[in-house]
């Protein structure tokens, strides 16, 4: 503007700038001329602001936060006032966007014209920082970066390793789930969600001292050239898993028709599972001139030491188990028996059957120590013989009692229609269904045992005797002539239905005299005994004390 030397103040005022009314303060207020015409200038003691488009075309120090409204045109260059070696306090350089708003700073080369000249960088409000391009016509995120760590790239991204934008050798999600790892243009490697495919003719680990694991189109593995672990080349109908230890091929094979040999022991931690359908267990044959081999099943053993009275394993063989009304498998324990002589391999021939009833069928004798069983049954037309070396003992309630409250177990035979023949129950007592036939003539039915009282004052005077036989010695006093007496016998084991035999062993020494007994008035728990001296001619018998033996036989 002109100077206003020599100038009015009516002819120049408009071109001086003022404040409003109240001056500068710590308001920004607007700049205006001497008409009261605003600018885009606003100013205070705290810092200025410009509300239109600024322009600077020297060099501007700003020390305090500068904040764009809309565009920041740069003529050359932006100098931050930091170092290279400390970004905190004054010396940092800050991009913020404002609260709840992503902060977008955009990069044009050749001033944006093409769409892929135009690049964003982005840290959306609340975590990720991404990496955008326009060369889809709108900004997509190409690269992301979390803030746990995580990296995404784009899903039709190529990770490239060898340096060029055009390299062959990379890493691609090709589609979903899918990894793909290129090698010089070939699809080298695919990790999948399910599966790995190896697209090369041979995969190989080395180490220091060469090849330790190779894949290729002859051996599908081969792990050290000492053996270890291989499949054999040839066919494929022809290869064969081999694995072994210390330099040794086969202690475990595979062949091609799915049989499995095993040299060593095979420990399996739970159980092993045979799938095939009807399976066999064996052990190879020998050669024409070797005893075949032996093969022995057993449960675990406890380890010997330390503590005491520690149980071993049982030992389970189980039939397979059938459903509804369908039988469960049988056990079969089969042997083959000495044949003729020759060279012909003798036959199976089976020795025990254990059905799904629990019942065994043994097909030949049973020789052991101590037979225990619910039942045994013979096959038609079969006896059944039981042999002892010494006695032959049959226990009754051996568990006394343990699952038995009455006692009442009973050894029983009987006939072809289940009816009792012979019974012996747990207090002896024996019940015969038949006769009972003594063939030798020196032999004869032995009482033990027997129980004996003394009649105390005369033939009247009553005893007690509780015993199935015995003797009653009679009180030593006479008995005249065509004269009886009577007592009674109390005695817990006679029944109202007894038979009861009673002989008199007649000690008197009067000569034509001879005692003679019977019985009456049997009851449960007594009966009567009349003696008698019958005859007149002899007088009284002696007083000499006689026996009476009497023997009860119950009818129930």
């Amino acid at each position: 503007m002109a100077s206003l030397t020599g100038q009015s103040i009516a002819s120049t005022y408009p071109l001086l700038l003022k404040v409003t009314d109240t001056g500068i303060d710590g308001t920004l207020r607007v700049i205006e001329d001497g008409d009261a015409t605003a600018s885009a200038l606003k100013i205070s003691t705290a810092g200025i602001q410009s509300t239109g488009t600024l322009t600077i075309n020297g060099t501007s120090t700003l020390t305090g936060d500068v904040t764009l409204g809309a565009a920041l045109t740069v003529g050359t260059n932006i100098a931050f006032a930091t170092t290279d070696t400390s970004f905190t306090g004054a010396n940092r350089v800050v991009f913020k966007a404002n609260v709840n708003q992503s902060l977008n700073i955009r990069l044009q080369a050749d001033d944006g014209t093409d769409n892929s000249d135009s690049w964003e960088i982005q840290i959306a409000d609340g975590d990720a920082f991404k990496i955008r391009s326009k060369a889809s016509g709108s900004y997509v995120d190409k690269l992301s970066l979390a803030s746990n760590g995580d990296v995404l790239m784009a899903a039709t991204g190529k990770l490239r390793l060898d340096g060029s934008a055009s390299g062959d050798t990379y890493i691609v999600e090709s589609s979903a789930n899918t990894l793909d790892f290129y090698a010089g243009g070939t699809n080298s490697l695919r990790i999948t969600s399910t599966h790995v495919n190896i697209g090369t003719s041979q995969l190989a680990f080395t180490s220091d001292s060469g090849t330790e694991v190779a894949f290729s189109s002859d051996n599908i593995a081969n792990i050290s050239a000492t053996g270890g672990f291989y499949v054999t080349t040839g066919a494929v109908t022809d290869k064969e898993i081999h694995l072994g230890t210390n330099g040794q091929t086969d202690s475990f094979v595979l062949d091609s028709s799915e049989n499995v040999t095993i040299q060593g022991t095979l420990t399996a931690a739970t159980g092993v599972t045979l799938s095939g359908g009807a399976s066999t267990m064996t052990v190879s044959d020998t050669a024409h001139n070797a005893v075949g081999s032996s093969l022995s099943i057993e449960a675990g053993d406890t380890t010997a030491g330390t503590t005491n009275n520690i149980a071993g394993g049982a030992l389970n063989l189980r039939g397979g188990r059938g459903k509804g009304s369908g039988a469960g498998g049988d056990i079969i324990f089969q042997v083959a028996n000495a044949g003729s002589s020759g060279s012909v391999i003798n036959s199976w021939a089976t020795a025990l059957t254990i059905d799904d009833s629990t019942a065994a069928t043994f097909n030949s004798t049973i020789t052991c120590t101590t037979l225990t069983a619910n039942g045994i049954t013979s096959t038609a037309a079969s006896d059944i013989t039981m042999y002892a070396k010494k006695s032959f003992f049959v226990i009754l309630d051996s568990d006394d009692d343990v699952d038995e409250v009455a006692h009442n177990s009973t050894f029983t035979v009987k006939d072809h229609d289940s009816a009792s023949l012979f019974n012996v129950d747990e207090s002896g007592n024996t019940t015969i269904a038949g006769n009972v036939t003594i063939t030798d003539a020196t032999d004869g039915l032995i009482h033990t045992n027997s129980g004996t009282v003394t009649q105390a004052t005369d033939h009247t005077t009553g005893v007690t005797i509780n015993a199935t036989s015995g003797v009653i010695q009679l009180a030593a006093v006479t008995l005249a002539s065509t004269t009886n007496a009577e007592f009674t016998v109390t005695n817990s084991t006679v029944q109202t239905d007894s038979v009861i035999l009673v002989t008199v062993q007649d000690e008197n020494i009067t000569n034509n005299v001879q005692l003679a007994a019977a019985v009456h008035t049997i009851t449960n728990g007594s009966f009567k005994i009349s003696l008698v001296n019958p005859h007149s001619a002899g007088g009284a018998a002696s007083a000499a004390a006689s026996k009476i033996h009497f023997l009860v036989i119950n009818n129930s």
